[in-house]
């Protein structure tokens, strides 16, 4: 998945907010999202 794309509801927003959340938590500066992780949270982005 390509672009800026956003989510169809918003649980999913949230989601993917408190994966971001725990990547900063843990050190990385410029978390990114994966397909796979997206998947994995069953986040239809």
């Amino acid at each position: 998945m390509s672009g800026n794309n956003g989510f169809a509801e918003t649980d999913d927003t949230f989601k993917v907010a408190k994966l971001v959340i725990k990547k900063i938590k843990q050190g990385e500066m410029s978390p990114a999202i994966f397909v796979k992780e997206l998947r994995r949270l069953k986040a239809s982005g």
